[in-house]
């Protein structure tokens, strides 16, 4: 294997491009190693956010139907969300299974992060295993949040819709691969 010296690059100058309650958009002059100046690299700072690869006492997974405004249609996906200031991922994990899905109860571990768009996102994806989950009760949805079922999937229906692109949330792909649940 051939590996090249790694450089950074420079950071020139930072300007605030836009300023939301969730993003900040910045428009980065930077210095490439090889040369080259580039003055307006866009990088998007978001809050931190956790998946959760939730499995039920039969190894069933808990999956969301799940509209996505962006790309304008429902998409199969696992319960997850921002992590709030100052909370702890474990924290957040638990807060947003029983918010979208009911689920209460469980045992949590954290397995891994991921940086599922590093190229322009700071944020990192913290990926986090629940087993055992219990304790159905009403979910809480944010108002954004338009969640048409929640289902308990058997893991050999979740690789075959996979593999069929069926799930195609890349995050939640990785989330399970981190899992150990995908092999």
């Amino acid at each position: 294997m051939h590996m090249m010296k790694e450089e950074k690059w420079k950071l020139v100058k930072r300007r605030l491009a836009l300023r939301t309650r969730l993003f900040k958009v910045f428009l980065d002059d930077v210095l490439l190693p090889n040369g080259t100046r580039i003055k307006d690299f866009v990088v998007i700072q978001k809050p931190s956010y956790v998946k959760i690869v939730a499995l039920d006492c039969r190894g069933r997974l808990v999956v969301t139907r799940e509209y996505r405004h962006a790309v304008d249609r429902y998409m199969w996906e696992l319960p997850g969300g921002f992590v709030d200031r100052g909370e702890q991922v474990l924290a957040a994990a638990r807060r947003e299974l029983a918010e979208e899905t009911g689920y209460t109860r469980g045992r949590f571990k954290l397995m891994g992060s991921i940086s599922d768009f590093g190229s322009t996102d700071t944020h990192t994806g913290y990926i986090v295993r629940a087993t055992g989950v219990s304790g159905l009760r009403k979910q809480s949805l944010e108002d954004t949040e338009s969640i048409s079922s929640v289902t308990l999937m058997p893991m050999w229906k979740v690789r075959r819709m996979i593999i069929r692109n069926e799930f195609e949330n890349s995050s939640a792909i990785a989330a399970m691969a981190i899992a150990g649940i995908l092999f």
